[in-house]
């Protein structure tokens, strides 16, 4: 998996996310998308960044935090993501 942001926009929102600069840094190393992340469920994200549970749950709480709405992006499929994520890096 190509380790960037895949666009500018989640570059920025990811940049604004009220986080500690290291878990940004990650989010952005691992090239997730708002979408991506607004998907997942914490034990992915924590599984995929090799991070603790508690970890996850602040990057779940301040992406749904930054977001005006989450309904149109459950139907994404949020399984499918994580599972597709977690094999590109394994």
């Amino acid at each position: 998996m190509k380790r960037r942001i895949r666009n500018d926009s989640d570059g920025e929102v990811i940049d604004k996310l009220n986080l500690p600069a290291g878990l940004k840094e990650l989010l952005a190393g691992y090239g997730f998308t708002i979408n991506q992340l607004l998907c997942m469920k914490s034990g992915d994200i924590a599984r995929i960044l090799g991070i603790d549970q508690d970890a996850a749950r602040l990057i779940v709480y301040a992406v749904r935090e930054s977001t005006a709405t989450v309904d149109d992006f459950h139907d994404m499929g949020a399984n499918r993501i994580a599972d597709s994520l977690y094999r590109s890096i394994s």
